[in-house]
């Protein structure tokens, strides 16, 4: 649930860590891999090099116990739930089609979809599709006066103990944007965030600006 004692207007879109019936996934397929930088680094269009639906796996805890013995056994998710957005430990926007039409809908911004197909514990390739959401519209809205954050030499956040928006910077009716100082991050408005939320989608979660850290 939003709180919206304080009515903040954007909410970081963060992955839904809390619920452990979730499934997630773990590494992306090779031939994505290699270029997946470019969702939230380069923040460019993908579809000229993107694979034609490549197959993520939705990992098996044991098989990944067994594969990679030195993951500790917490970082390694047991659930089996395939959400609206699942989680993964990259930073994509792994999306169903039902998000995806909200998405289209009432985003009013500048989205490639790339679609994908999701292999579920049992082996099994899910009939439904499932799509990267590529949030290509980046905005420079940090109020740097009464934000606390620290910047490398390419001028991305290294760290930020507390982010303030310059609302000023944000144009009328922006829905949803990657932040330009660290593009992983994607902001979404309020009125979004809602929908999503009455749309019961699952598999992310919005929170409070003001608690938004980078360590």
């Amino acid at each position: 649930e939003l709180n919206m004692a304080k009515k903040p207007r954007f909410f970081p879109w963060l992955k839904d860590n809390e619920d452990n019936s979730f499934a997630w996934i773990f590494l992306e397929p090779r031939s994505v891999a290699k270029c997946s930088y470019k969702f939230t680094l380069d923040v460019e269009r993908c579809a000229s090099w993107f694979p034609k639906k490549p197959i993520f796996e939705i990992y098996n805890h044991t098989e990944m116990i067994k594969k990679h013995p030195n993951l500790r056994e917490n970082m390694i998710a047991k659930g089996s739930k395939i959400t609206d957005a699942i989680p993964n430990y990259g930073d994509l926007l792994i999306i169903s089609e039902k998000l995806k039409k909200i998405l289209e809908k009432k985003s009013n911004a500048n989205i490639e979809f790339l679609e994908i197909r999701i292999r579920n514990k049992r082996e099994s390739i899910l009939k439904e599709p499932y799509f990267i959401a590529n949030i290509l519209d980046t905005l420079n809205c940090v109020d740097p006066k009464k934000s606390d954050f620290e910047l490398d030499s390419n001028e991305q956040a290294l760290s930020i103990k507390k982010l303030v928006l310059d609302y000023k910077k944000i144009p009328k009716n922006t829905k949803i944007f990657r932040l330009s100082i660290y593009p992983s991050l994607v902001l979404v408005h309020e009125d979004l965030a809602r929908a999503i939320l009455d749309a019961k989608c699952n598999g992310m979660m919005f929170l409070m600006l003001e608690d938004y850290r980078i360590p």
